[in-house]
């Protein structure tokens, strides 16, 4: 699958989402917090850059919970999760957001207006795993810092070439036809140690870039660099033969094991056919007290596994030809 193809039908996850900044109703520096959801659950991280929380809560969990918090207001389950994204999205004065040690973790309660009535959340977050913390905040912080280098570099080749190009121009003759359009010869050195020397610089020593670290532009940059990434992450599993490119769970990760039957997997109504392993079909010869062995049932789930892939790309190049065809008559 193509990635422009792979992008249509795409649908958000949590690693896509971009980390928001808050401020809290007391002395703890700002809170960055990321949230996704879709129509019957949502996830949540949010860290101090210390410690780093989350939650997965899902539609009965989250109708629970509102009539423990807000029982006098009733509010449709779409409504609720659309509405508290806006909340952590929204920095005005009118919302209000605090944190509480909880013996699981951390509670972030927020407190708002909702249709003109007083309304709070409380997500009860869950210490994240060191390596989710990773994943979602380091490296991608990590590469937006190499990006960025990257374009910083263009831009001063780019600057240098400007400077030759007006030269050629000035050697000719031709003069600007006003003096405050005119500009010095560029040079990296000096630009550098200048903007190391300015209070901009200063000002995002002391805040320790918690301010602009995710402003509009890098929010778009992060959420640019997570989907390069979860596309790369689900085109590299497509290759070794493990899932199709467009599989994947909410949060992101690929499709890789049948959940038990017990358990409340968050993939359980998500599971593709083609990952399903079939029956083993008895042969006349097979004693029914036989079972296969591990080995040779692995062997005949493979064997399947790639006659439906070739099934399907084999309809995929059906459906391309007959769509050239049609083309080919207009």
């Amino acid at each position: 699958m193509e990635e422009v193809e792979w992008r249509r039908r795409w649908t958000k996850n949590l690693k896509c989402s971009v980390w928001q900044r808050i401020t809290i109703d007391d002395d703890r520096g700002p809170l960055f917090v990321k949230y996704c959801s879709d129509d019957e659950r949502y996830e949540v991280l949010f860290t101090d850059l210390v410690n780093t929380w989350t939650e997965r809560l899902h539609s009965k969990d989250i109708e629970r919970r509102n009539k423990e918090i807000n029982p006098t207001v009733e509010v449709p389950l779409a409504k609720l999760l659309s509405q508290l994204e806006e909340v952590l999205k929204d920095r005005s004065q009118g919302t209000n957001y605090k944190l509480m040690p909880s013996p699981d973790g951390m509670d972030l309660t927020v407190s708002f207006k909702f249709v003109g009535l007083p309304f709070s959340w409380k997500f009860c977050g869950k210490s994240a795993n060191p390596t989710m913390a990773c994943e979602h905040f380091a490296v991608p912080l990590m590469t937006m810092v190499s990006h960025l280098t990257h374009q910083r570099d263009q831009l001063i080749r780019l600057l240098k070439s400007k400077d030759k190009e007006i030269f050629d121009l000035k050697s000719q003759g031709i003069q600007t036809t006003r003096k405050n359009l005119e500009t010095k010869i560029f040079d990296e050195t000096s630009f550098i140690n200048e903007m190391l020397s300015s209070h901009e610089f200063e000002e995002q020593v002391k805040n320790a870039g918690r301010v602009d670290a995710f402003n509009d532009h890098n929010q778009k940059l992060y959420s640019a660099i997570m989907m390069k990434a979860n596309w790369l992450e689900n085109l590299a599993k497509a290759n070794m033969g493990e899932i199709s490119a467009k599989e994947q769970t909410f949060d992101g990760s690929v499709i890789q094991t049948l959940p038990s039957n017990g358990g409340n997997s968050w993939a359980s109504n998500r599971v593709p056919a083609s990952i399903v392993t079939p029956a083993v079909n008895m042969t006349p010869d097979t004693s029914p007290n036989k079972t296969p062995s591990k080995q040779e049932t692995s062997k005949d789930v493979e064997l399947l596994r790639r006659q439906q892939l070739e099934e399907k790309l084999a309809e995929r190049e059906e459906k391309e030809q007959k769509k050239k065809k049609k083309k080919l008559k207009f």
